[in-house]
């Protein structure tokens, strides 16, 4: 069944007579246009600046900012700077990209020339789509308007394709479908080689036109069911009736091999011939250059992208065409010069400039003329200002001249220092509503010119200082004058300071603009000031010194547009005063302004009665678009993470054990302006604040320590305007097996068993050393006492007895009895203390184990010395000491009893052990006569008693006292850690304490 019905004469006809009067109201459109494309600033990519050389075949652009480009030689993703190749999962290129289609998902599918179509998985072609396990063969495809896309099949019926589902459509045709686009209706448009075919509600119908070529190409619907649909033999429209062919007045317009159509946000049509691009709308066609020469080559793929960028293909490069806020002003005087100064825009349109050093120019319809009246091409013009058809300029030399407008002629008047004018540097002019002129002069003050008749207002009236340098006119009827010495407010022919008793902070005063919501923005030579009703606020530009403030002005927006000596910008006045500062965007040559270098002169910034905002720069004069377009948030992404060069997955970054290096590359999408794009990034639990980059796209860490870790990075444009979201990814550094906190628990026990091996090791063996040492100085003094007794003590004795003998035998009478009796109690004496030492030296062998034992078997030994009252007491459970611990614990202990006995003389003498946990306390107190301090302390002289016992003492590792009275006797107390006293806990039963006496 065929749907394409034969052409019809009658209809033939009827169509004629439309298509002939369509292109006569085209042509008288286009005539009156220009070309309409100033607004643009080209672009190019090629070859040799990383594109490949096929040629370009199809362009898309996904929600991530992503821009795809399909080439003869393969895709390739772009980010503004940098063309990424995307290969298949066998990471080979796919050539012959003919078609790209981005879906309502997001998910961007893939015709290649071999007819297949595939899904694009982050950074690889996944594999071809399938159907009853057949690979499908795809024409054409577009996007639903609800989700997935539609697609012609080489055999003549037509799909719709999901993420994860085919569906057939109830399409079966038997000519070729070349094109497919749906509607916002829902109804499915369907270009063949044969006609156009629309489908809806299940029902295919034919919709021809008998002047239409039949191969349809491509196709664009529009508003109300209507359709564009380009053709091997130009561009024709549905209208919801007829089938039109569309034609333009330009013959070389004609007959066009039309493969591509697109419509661009401010409703102008984009038609990508076989000969070249052409743009058309309201007020006529025109072609775009395109390519790097002038010769016309195809443009099969248009797009328009989130920032409103047109991008196209023509042969192998990438073309951009840059919708820009600033449109400079192409006059058609070759003879004007290229330096600007003030400027006017008046009520009926004309534009009024000045060049910087001579001649005064009015333009309209894009036609400069230049004004010869009364000497003005010779002077310089400082100002202009206008009220109706008068307009009045501010000169160097010449005064204040006004000129009237008439029809087909301008007539002029000029007022100097003759007529009353102050001076004839005339810096500012402005002209209030009710015809009042002020003349703002370089060194003579003020002028008022009313009623014909001048007024003068210098320092003497109020006025700051004589040099005027700029003036406001409010909405209120307020007349503001700014000179170098600050602003003040004209009453009457009074100036009145803006805050009385207050020093202006806005000096030096370069540039006054009312602003009716906020006040008075104050221009001057160290940055920019508002007044308001309190008090003159500062509003920082940026950070450092302060630029110059040339002109200042707002757009039907809302924005303030700032001119300084260095910049041209502009910003929302709301944020400017905030704390947090404002976001500026700054132009330049990628925004269509060629010079950004400020010019002082009197207003150089106006906006005119429609809104329309003016500037003219040291060598530009150009208009700024009625509404600019908004600047986009910029996309971060996050596109590479690496560890010691290998790459990992961005999904879950696991970074192996033993890496010493990680690094993050990134990217943020703003095609608009990408060199622009700052970059804050931080690396939680590790980056204590954001780190801020500019012109650097990585970030590298080195030796990071195992544990999990979140890396972030955000993204601002050239306003300054952050966006948000965030790019992040999860990084997960594993540890290595030595840094596990199993094995470093099992190495610490390890660590910790050797450690207390290693100590009890030393220790035994310094005990061991300390018993063999104890056990050697034991029986060195067992053999020093035993030759004592068996050698000297035994000679004394003898020779004792001797001298009894020989006393017995001297006569009572005779002198030397009482002297030998003398001696014979010294060697007494002497005989008592050599067994006394004798027994502090010896330690018998009592074969008792515990020092009870021992000191019970002393107490009997030295019972026969002295008449003192010997007692032993114990408390606690008794434990056994460790053989050095017993040996030098014994011989302290022995020693103090001894020193009680022979020194101090004691009659009781009391020996208490504490047996503890924690250690053992031995004190032994007498009743004696004590001794001193300096005695307790040092000893006394050739006795070392006490120096041995500090010794031991101290050897023991123990605290030794000794307390000291000659009342109350000395109690000598010993204190040893358990550690060195105890061999071992005791298992024996709890011993009851007991006192010997």
């Amino acid at each position: 069944m065929s749907f394409f019905p034969k052409r019809s004469n009658t209809r033939s006809q009827i169509h004629l007579v439309a298509l002939i009067a369509l292109s006569w109201s085209v042509l008288a459109c286009a005539q009156g246009a220009g070309t309409g494309l100033q607004q643009y600033v080209r672009a190019e990519w090629g070859p040799d600046k990383g594109l490949s050389s096929g040629r370009i075949q199809a362009l898309a652009q996904t929600r991530d900012g992503y821009l795809w480009i399909g080439t003869a030689e393969g895709l390739f993703r772009f980010d503004g700077l940098r063309f990424v190749p995307i290969l298949t999962a066998q990471n080979h290129p796919l050539p012959q990209i003919l078609g790209l289609a981005v879906d309502r998902d997001g998910i961007l599918w893939v015709r290649a020339a071999d007819t297949r179509i595939r899904k694009v998985r982050r950074d690889e072609i996944g594999p071809p789509v399938s159907l009853d396990k057949r690979f499908l063969a795809i024409v054409a495809m577009a996007a639903d308007q609800t989700s997935g896309i539609y697609a012609t099949e080489t055999l003549k019926s037509v799909v719709r394709l999901t993420q994860n589902h085919v569906d057939q459509l109830s399409i079966h045709l038997h000519t070729l479908l070349i094109s497919i686009s749906e509607a916002s209706d829902r109804r499915l448009w369907i270009g063949t080689d044969r006609g156009l075919l629309s489908w809806s509600n299940g029902k295919l119908s034919a919709v021809g036109g008998p002047e239409v070529n039949q191969k349809i190409n491509c196709l664009l619907p529009d508003t109300g069911g209507h359709v564009w649909v380009g053709t091997d033999d130009g561009l024709a429209y549905w209208d919801g009736h007829n089938l039109i062919p569309r034609s333009f007045g330009n013959h070389e317009m004609q007959h066009l091999q039309v493969l591509t159509i697109m419509e661009d946000r401010e409703k102008n049509l984009w038609i990508g011939t076989a000969r070249g691009l052409l743009r058309s709308n309201s007020v006529g066609a025109a072609w775009v250059r395109a390519g790097p020469s002038s010769e016309r080559v195809p443009v099969t793929t248009l797009l328009q992208d989130r920032e409103g960028d047109i991008w196209f293909g023509s042969g192998s490069t990438l073309e951009r065409l840059k919708n820009t806020p600033i449109v400079p002003v192409r006059l058609n005087d070759s003879t004007l010069g290229e330096s600007f100064g003030p400027i006017y825009v008046g009520q009926n349109g004309r534009v009024w400039f000045a060049d910087v050093r001579h001649g005064l120019y009015w333009m309209e319809h894009g036609i400069a003329h230049s004004v010869l009246n009364d000497g003005m091409s010779k002077d310089e013009v400082y100002s202009i200002d206008g009220n109706g058809d008068d307009i009045w300029v501010g000169r160097r030399n010449g005064g204040l001249t006004r000129l009237h407008i008439g029809p087909g002629s301008i007539e002029s008047k000029t007022w100097t220092t003759v007529d009353g004018l102050s001076q004839n540097s005339v810096y500012t002019v402005r002209v209030s509503f009710d015809g009042t002129v002020w003349a703002g002069t370089l060194t003579g003050g003020l002028n008022r010119f009313s009623k014909g008749l001048f007024a003068h207002v210098d320092e003497k009236d109020g006025l700051p200082a004589n040099d005027v340098s700029a003036i406001e006119l409010g909405r209120q009827g307020q007349v503001w004058i700014g000179t170098s010495r600050g602003v003040c407010q004209m009453e009457d022919l009074r100036c009145l300071p803006l805050f009385p008793g207050t020093q202006p902070a806005g000096k030096d005063v370069l540039s006054l603009f009312e602003d009716p919501s906020r006040g008075l923005w104050i221009g001057t030579s160290h940055g920019l000031f508002l007044a308001d009703d309190h008090d003159e606020h500062p509003a920082l530009i940026g950070t450092g010194s302060q630029p110059r403030i040339l002109g200042l002005s707002l757009d039907t927006t809302g924005r303030l547009w700032i001119e300084s000596d260095r910049a041209v910008m502009s910003t929302v006045p709301a944020e400017l005063l905030t704390s947090k500062g404002s976001s500026f965007r700054t132009y330049g040559n990628e925004d269509g302004l060629q010079s950004n270098e400020g010019v002082h002169r009197s207003r150089s910034l106006v906006t005119d009665s429609s809104g329309q905002v003016w500037i003219t720069t040291a060598h530009e004069l150009a208009m700024i678009a009625t509404h600019p377009t908004p600047i986009p948030i910029v996309i971060p992404h996050v596109e590479e993470v690496s560890a010691d060069g290998a790459l990992l997955d961005r999904s879950s970054a696991d970074v192996p054990p033993g890496v010493k290096r990680l690094n993050f590359s990134f990217t943020g999408l703003d095609l608009h302006a990408p060199s622009r794009i700052r970059f804050r990034y931080r690396l939680d639990d590790f980056d204590k604040t954001w780190i801020d980059v500019v012109n650097e796209r990585e970030a590298t860490y080195t030796n990071l320590a195992p544990g999990k870790y979140t890396f972030r990075l955000i993204a601002s444009n050239e306003s300054n305007s952050w966006n948000s979201e965030e790019s992040t990814v999860r990084v997960v550094i594993e540890p290595g097996i030595w840094q596990r906190w199993s094995v470093k628990v099992i190495l610490a026990g390890a660590l910790t068993l050797l450690v207390v091996f290693v100590y009890y090791t030393r220790t035994t063996f310094l005990l061991a050393q300390a018993n063999l040492l104890a056990d050697e100085r034991l029986s060195e003094r067992t053999r020093i006492a035993r030759d004592v007794h068996d050698t000297l003590l035994q000679g004394f004795i003898s020779s004792l007895m001797h001298l009894h003998v020989a006393e017995k035998q001297i006569p009572t009478e005779s002198p030397l009895k009482n002297r030998l009796a003398f001696v014979l109690e010294g060697m007494e004496k002497v005989i008592e203390e050599a067994r006394l030492t004798v027994v502090g030296l010896r330690t018998p062998d009592s074969g008792h184990e515990n020092l009870e034992g021992c000191l019970r078997d002393f107490f009997q030994e030295i019972s026969d010395i002295g008449n003192a009252d010997l007692m032993l007491r114990s408390t606690g459970r008794p434990h056994r000491l460790k053989p050095a611990a017993h040996e030098d614990i014994s011989a302290i202990a022995k020693e103090a009893i001894l020193n009680a006995l022979r020194h101090a003389g004691a009659k009781r003498v009391l020996v208490t052990i504490a047996w503890g946990w924690l250690g053992l306390k031995l004190l032994i107190s007498d009743d004696g006569s004590g001794m001193d301090a300096t005695v307790a302390e040092h000893g006394r002289p050739q006795h070392w008693g006490l120096a041995s016992m500090r010794e031991r003492a101290k050897q023991l590792k123990g605290r030794f006292k000794i307390e000291s009275h000659s009342v109350s006797g000395t109690k000598i107390t010993l204190s040893i850690p358990a550690r060195i006293a105890y061999q071992r806990l005791s298992k024996s039963t709890r011993t009851k304490p007991s006192d010997t006496g």
